[in-house]
């Protein structure tokens, strides 16, 4: 097999991406009563997780939002913190959002008192995904009836599993590589083969692991790819690794 790989960003620059907080105060039109608004990655881009931290007053019981057509539900900070009323909340840009500005909705819970709602714009830059040429033998893009019918189970059990869904914060603490290897191919690269786009860009990273490596996942070559899912869009794994959650 012969490839011509041009990329149009660097893998080294993107795993040693130093995360900054974005901060903001917003107050709500109901309160006079500043909150005080971060999240990182500061500057977001198509692809990327993004972690929202919000100060709340302590009779806040509970804090949602809504940005991009996504609900967000936010978590209570409590473990190894210093500071109370401190809610976070995971969400993401879908590859395919078009750059610009939008609006993310916040609504506070309090008891006693009426909710609270605040606004705050957050913009979207465009992400820079890299291109990758193959030429293959045809049998490579063009799988025979067998193949396509295995394809298809497999696809029908995907999307089993995906339905299943829980408002439940099923994770805790930071994100962590599956395996210590280097990385053979980033987020949202666009395969060519034999000069036609085929499928989806890449939805995840890969780790160039040997076969036999103990991992998460399933691969059907020597590699671990690791995909990240949240409401059905897939995020840049990278991006999330690096986040710094709170009690971390």
């Amino acid at each position: 097999m012969r490839r011509t790989i041009q990329r149009s960003l660097i893998l080294a620059p993107l795993m040693l991406l130093a995360l900054e907080f974005q901060q903001v105060a917003v107050a709500g039109p109901a309160t006079t009563l500043q909150r005080q608004l971060v999240w990182q990655p500061s500057k977001l881009s198509q692809g990327y997780p993004v972690l929202f931290q919000l100060q709340t007053p302590a009779t806040t019981q509970a804090v949602s939002a809504v940005w991009l057509g996504h609900e967000i539900v936010f978590s209570r900070a409590t473990r190894n913190t210093t500071t109370s009323g401190m809610w976070y909340g995971l969400a993401g840009v879908p590859a395919e959002t078009v750059p610009g500005t939008y609006e993310l909705a916040i609504t506070e819970t309090h008891s006693p008192g009426t909710p609270v709602d605040i606004r705050t714009k957050i913009k979207v830059a465009r992400a820079l995904f890299p291109k990758v040429t193959v030429k293959v033998p045809k049998q490579f893009t063009e799988p025979s009836a067998e193949q396509l019918s295995e394809i298809s189970a497999d696809r029908d059990l995907k999307q089993k599993i995906f339905a299943t869904q829980s408002t439940q914060q099923q994770w805790a603490g930071a994100f962590v590589p599956p395996a210590s290897a280097p990385i053979s191919d980033v987020f949202g690269t666009q395969r060519i083969f034999n000069g036609a786009v085929k499928g989806r860009p890449h939805e995840g990273l890969d780790y160039a692991v040997p076969a036999g490596t103990d991992g998460t996942g399933r691969a059907s070559g020597p590699h671990l790819h690791l995909a990240i899912r949240w409401q059905g869009v897939y995020l840049n794994p990278a991006i999330l690794m690096k986040l710094r959650v709170p009690g971390d």
